[in-house]
This record gives C-alpha cells, structure tokens and sequence, in this order.
C-alpha cells in the first residue's frame, strides 16, 4: 500500500485545482492508497467534500515556522510511513514539513533554498495551469494518458446527497449582488421561477439586498440561512443550473458534477481545469456590461442579460 502526503496550497480557488491530481494519485496507485492532506483550516471543509477517500490534516497558523513545523510533525503521530510527498505550496516551509515527516521520496520544484529538502526535484516548465503545475509533480509516478483523461465518478461518491422532490429551480451563489449591477438586470429579466440564494456566511447581508433591490414578485426567491458544504453539493445538483461570481464555487460544483455559468470580470484571471467532468461556462463582463459568453453550445452572440437569460431558459428548462 502506497502513503501519499500532499502539503496543500493556501485558498479556496487554488484548493480546487488540487482535486484532479488527488484523482490521479488514487487512479494510478489504486483505492488502498492512503492519502493524506496538510492544509489551511479555512481550506479543511472543501477537502473534505473530495470524492476521495483521504485524511485531512489542519496546521495551525502558529505552527507555520521552522520551529513549528517540526513541532507539528514530530508530535501528529497519524502521519507515519510516507512513501511520497508532493509540495504544491512551492515554498520552503512546504518543502521542510516533507522532510520532518521522513518522507522517502519527496517532490518539488527545483528552486532556491526550499529544494534541499527535496530528493525528486522537477524543473519548472512554467506552466500556466495551476492545475497542470500540481500534476506535473506527479509526472514520473503517472500511467494515466493525460490528453483522454476526466475525474470520473465512483457508485458511492456523493452519497452524502439527500434526494429531494422540488419544482425546478435556480440557485445562485455571490459574495453581495451590489457588487456587481450586472446581477439586478439580469434577475429583473427573470420571471416564473424559482430561485435559490446560497451563502455560506452572508445569508441575512444577501436577503437584505434583494429586498432592496424590489425585484417583479412574479420571481420566487429564497435565501438559504444554513450554509453548509454538503448543502451546497445537494442544491447544486438538483437544481437545473447554477450562477455565480465566485470562482472557488463554479469550479467546486463543476467538479461535483453541476451545470454552472460563471459571471467573471473580464479584466480578471479565472482559471478551470480540463479534468472535471463539467467546465463551467463563463460570461465575461466589463463595468457591468456583457462582452461574450464562452461555451460550446452557445449558437448566437450573449451580449446583454436578456439573452443571457434566453439562453439560460432555452437550455435548462
């Protein structure tokens, strides 16, 4: 049985990109594999949601130093026996909590300081995909042929879904609909359906804003006041489609599995990767004026909310 130890990046959007190369590791070393994970606290619950058998592993803010890394790995008594570890925060202290561990083999980036603690050094081939860099580090132990290959789904993954019998609906994720005007005038174009807001730390800031906004009363709209994760995963898949302006849930959900449409500011990078099942679609808008909406199936230009919600309603329901 093979023991992999992944030191995870640091944030939400770069946490989901780490999910294909965890796919890859178990595809390739089969299910037995024992797969551990360190990360950031805040980042612990998506971990959780991979469909994946692995253990997650916080490390404290206060642990992040020299000192405090051989602290945490000296006395974490439920890593043990590593047959290899993968440093994707690319960084010294990722690389130096590899080798408190006595990892046997451990992967990193060629670079400054940090690769003294590396005995399977890569070199940079400046990859542009977060996504690509993680599994690159993984390329001398891969069988897999990368060109064909798609996370695919186990009988038993997403069992944690509770069914549900609900007219159809939409659900929509946002950090704050005042942000971004965009949203008033594409929800005032709506009319006849259900809509889900889901917020996992803002619900009352969110219902506060629609009110605000005095939407038509012929658009049903509720606020989800739970929040959590599991939640999430269980609205996103049934509902007919999701929109949003987080980047961390449209690929989190397009990895689940849902129809997602991201509406991304033009003038900011997002980045996906090619592995998921689905790809989120993505509308581009400029200070609030749609520009182009990039997905296959789209047959004529969105440019406006009206056709964004044309397209919407002639595709999902």
């Amino acid at each position: 049985m093979k023991r992999v130890l992944v030191r995870a990046p640091k944030g939400k959007e770069q946490t989901v990109l780490v999910f294909p190369l965890v796919h890859l590791v178990r595809d390739n070393f089969g299910e037995e594999t024992k797969i551990d994970i360190v990360c950031e606290r805040d980042d612990a619950e998506l971990y959780s949601m991979l469909d994946v058998e692995a253990s997650i592993h916080v490390i404290p803010e206060s642990k992040q130093t020299i000192s405090g890394i051989h602290h945490y790995c000296y006395n974490n008594c439920d890593v043990f026996n590593v047959d290899l570890f993968l440093d994707l925060t690319d960084t010294f202290k990722g690389s130096f909590l590899g080798f408190c561990f006595r990892s046997k083999e451990r992967v990193g980036y060629n670079r400054g300081l940090k690769s003294i603690f590396i005995n399977r050094k890569k070199e940079d081939e400046l990859l542009n995909s977060f996504s690509d860099r993680y599994i690159h580090l993984f390329k001398d132990y891969n069988k897999v042929d990368l060109n064909s290959y798609v996370i695919t789904k186990k009988g038993n993954e997403n069992n944690n879904v509770i069914s549900m019998e609900i007219s159809p609906y939409m659900l929509i994720i946002t950090n704050g609909f005042f942000l971004n005007s965009l949203w008033k005038g594409f929800l005032e174009k709506l009319s006849g359906i259900k809509v889900i807001v889901w917020d996992q730390n803002e619900s009352e800031a969110r219902h506060l804003e629609l009110v605000s906004m005095s939407l038509l009363p012929t658009l049903e709209i509720s606020v989800d006041i739970r929040g959590s994760l599991t939640e999430l995963v269980t609205l996103a898949l049934f509902s007919k489609v999701v929109i949003t302006d987080v980047d961390w849930a449209a690929n989190f959900l397009s990895y689940k599995g849902s129809e997602v449409v991201l509406l991304k500011n033009s003038s900011e990078q997002f980045q996906t990767t090619r592995y998921y099942p689905n790809i989120p679609k993505t509308v581009l808008y400029k200070e609030s004026v749609i520009e182009q909406m990039i997905a296959a199936d789209v047959k004529s230009p969105v440019t406006n909310e009206q056709q964004l919600v044309d397209y919407i309603f002639a595709s999902y329901f």
